[in-house]
């Protein structure tokens, strides 16, 4: 981790240096320190707040990392050495140039890391051919690059590019691959996406129509704090019985609470359930 810390630490005054040995004007010194600032702020400060729908900050870069890079044509990639040549590295630097507004130096950087298969610099890419970013919007590119990173894994792009198959941008329209990519997002947590596919199980879009998958994916997206889907819970509530409840809450448990607190959980909705049904039996009699 030293050699490494060190080899960084060098290559922002290196290329200061290259700078000031090619140009040796004073509008170029500046520009060079302004570029050694912003490297070395990554070197001092990895971790940003990505923006919703753009990755590549703060991605872990140890030297124990046992990633496997490969290019968008399937070759294994070498080893990085340098900084400038760490497509993880580079990613931050676009994302910096990109919250400066700087789209034309941002896509540069995200190209670089993006052809050596970086997904998220490839994802990256994709969104600044989407939203028209310092190049001419392209749909059909924007589809491609986000293929390439969602089928490494990426939520992101699998949620756009999910997006843009329910939408026909790029790609012809097609609900079955809207829903595969979408749901593929929503298991990787992206909280967008947990509401869409929700959404999509509760009419039967693309999906087998399910209304305890649908409370499943609602309630999970609220837990995150998607407002929303929280007053769409409610309202799957007004529909279901006792026991379709039940099913959807033990779904979500066995889905997404930890072994260890399955069990309460359990006997909780098991008294709840049998509660219900003695207050149903009580009412009768009553009346």
């Amino acid at each position: 981790m030293r050699f490494r810390f060190i080899s960084r630490a060098a290559a922002p005054f290196l290329l200061f240096m290259d700078y000031y040995h090619k140009k040796n004007i004073s509008i170029q010194i500046v520009n060079s320190i302004f570029i050694f600032s912003l490297i070395y702020s990554l070197l001092i400060s990895p971790n940003f707040a990505g923006a919703c729908g753009w990755a590549g900050d703060g991605e872990a870069d140890d030297d124990d990392d046992d990633t496997i890079w490969v290019s968008a044509d399937g070759r294994t990639l070498e080893d990085h050495t340098t900084p400038l040549d760490d497509p993880k590295f580079q990613t931050r630097l676009g994302n910096i140039y990109r919250k400066g507004k700087d789209y034309i130096q941002a896509i540069q950087w995200y190209r670089k890391a993006a052809s050596k298969g970086f997904e998220s610099a490839q994802n990256n890419l994709a969104s600044m051919y989407e939203q028209a970013l310092g190049i001419t919007k392209s749909d059909t590119l924007a589809a491609q690059w986000y293929r390439l990173a969602a089928d490494q894994g990426n939520g992101k792009a699998q949620h756009s590019l999910g997006q843009m198959y329910l939408e026909g941008r790029g790609v012809p329209p097609d609900i079955h691959q809207a829903s595969k990519w979408i749901l593929k997002s929503a298991q990787k947590g992206h909280i967008s996406a947990m509401k869409k596919i929700a959404d999509m199980f509760w009419e039967g879009q693309g999906v087998l129509k399910s209304k305890i998958h649908a409370y499943e994916w609602w309630k999970l997206a609220a837990m995150h704090g998607e407002a929303s889907s929280e007053k769409y819970l409610e309202m799957a509530k007004t529909t279901m019985d006792i026991k379709e409840i039940a099913k959807a809450e033990q779904s979500f448990a066995f889905a997404h609470i930890p072994s260890k607190k399955q069990t309460v959980l359990g006997l909780y909705l098991t008294a709840k359930t049998g509660y219900e049904k003695w207050k149903k039996i009580v009412i009768k009699l009553k009346s």
